[in-house]
Formats: C-alpha cells, sequence, structure tokens
C-alpha cells in the first residue's frame, strides 16, 4: 500500500500530515491502468503506484480509504469521480486539473526535471506509465501554485502491491489503528505508540 508503516518515526511525529493525492487513468474497462502518487507537503515523501483493471480499482479505493488526503487531484474530464463513489463518501476535496499535465510525455518531463534524473530507472517507475502520469501532473500542479521549485521533492519511491499487507479500511478501523473506538486518536495504536516513543525519549534525556 502507499500507507506508510505506523512505526515510521516522520508519522509518528507529523500527527496529520498533509497529504496531496493525484489519480489518473490510462484506457478503461477491464484493461484500465490507474495511477497515484501521494505527496506529504511537509516532507516532501513522494509515493507512487499503480493498479490494474478491476481489482485496481478496488485496491484504489481502499488506498483513498485509508490515506484520505485533504486533497484530490483528478483530470477535468476524468471518469474516477463516478469510478469512485468513496470519494464523495469520504467528502475528499476534489480539485480538478487540465488533462493534459497528466500526459505521459510531459508528465515524464516534469518528473525528470524535478528528481534532476535523466532516467526513470531509480526509481522503479519504468514501465509504470499511469504511476509517472499521476506523479507527473502532480509535481506540476505543485509548482503552479507552490510557485517555488520543491527542492525538498527530490525523490519519488514505486510501490507495488506485494511489498506490505494489505489493510483494507473496515479491517483497519475494527483494529483500531488510526482512529479509536469513538472515532478519534485516543485510544488507538498509533496514538499509544506515540505515546511509548515520547515516555522512552523523555525517560533517556534523564
Amino acid at each position: 500500500m502507499l500507507f506508510r508503516s505506523l512505526t515510521d518515526a516522520s508519522y509518528l511525529d507529523a500527527k496529520a500530515p498533509t497529504l496531496l493525492m493525484a489519480v489518473t487513468t490510462i484506457g478503461g474497462g477491464d484493461t484500465a491502468l490507474y495511477g497515484a502518487a501521494v505527496v506529504e507537503l511537509s516532507t516532501g515523501d513522494c509515493t507512487t503506484a499503480q493498479f490494474a483493471g478491476p481489482l485496481g480499482l478496488r485496491a484504489l479505493a481502499d488506498e483513498l480509504a485509508v490515506l484520505r488526503p485533504q486533497e484530490l487531484l483528478l483530470a477535468a474530464d476524468s471518469p474516477l469521480q463516478a469510478a469512485l463513489p468513496e470519494i464523495a463518501q469520504l467528502k475528499l476535496a476534489v480539485t480538478a486539473v487540465d488533462g493534459w499535465v497528466f500526459e505521459l510525455e510531459r508528465a515524464k518531463r516534469t518528473l525528470l526535471d524535478q528528481l534532476h534524473a535523466h532516467g526513470l530507472e531509480g526509481f522503479g517507475l519504468v514501465g509504470q506509465d499511469a504511476a509517472v502520469c499521476a506523479a507527473g501532473g502532480l509535481i506540476a500542479h505543485l509548482r503552479d501554485t507552490q510557485k517555488a521549485d520543491l527542492a525538498h521533492i527530490r525523490h519519488a519511491r514505486y510501490r507495488s502491491s506485494t511489498e506490505g499487507l494489505v489493510i483494507d479500511p473496515v479491517t483497519l478501523r475494527h483494529l483500531e489503528i488510526v482512529t479509536g473506538a469513538e472515532g478519534s486518536a485516543d485510544g488507538s495504536l498509533l496514538k499509544e505508540l506515540d505515546r511509548d516513543r515520547k515516555s522512552t525519549r523523555l525517560n533517556s534525556s534523564h
């Protein structure tokens, strides 16, 4: 999944990471490819992924439900808002952007320029066209809105579905990993890990 490890120190330190996510698609029907890219704005952490077919669309819906990005970028003419009712159910803030920012060659040039790279081999993105489209479109939007060179974004990671255990939103809620029984962070595993980590720091300082 795109979701970072719960023991990642940077995640624990940031109670509410600001996630900006872009999602795009290549093709349609059972052969459609879905690309996703997520940037955590304060750290510049950029992660990409690609999904295929109906099962991939379901996996993408699960990603949205788990990550709940503060802003979701979609091409103005994208069919994904209709294909993913979870967007409305989760009340995600959607920003419609010009579809050309997701065009493959343009997105690739934007991404290579941002990463100061001559090729995508070192980022695991060779052949992952939908992921490249999403990441390039996301960077283009950030450059346009932030009016800066985004110097803290210099690396992109590609995550395949085989890299970790996929936890669907229902299981995540029942396990009280991110939110407790009352729907807040209190009582969640993440909150307890954060408390233990702070306690360890305090003890080590004495």
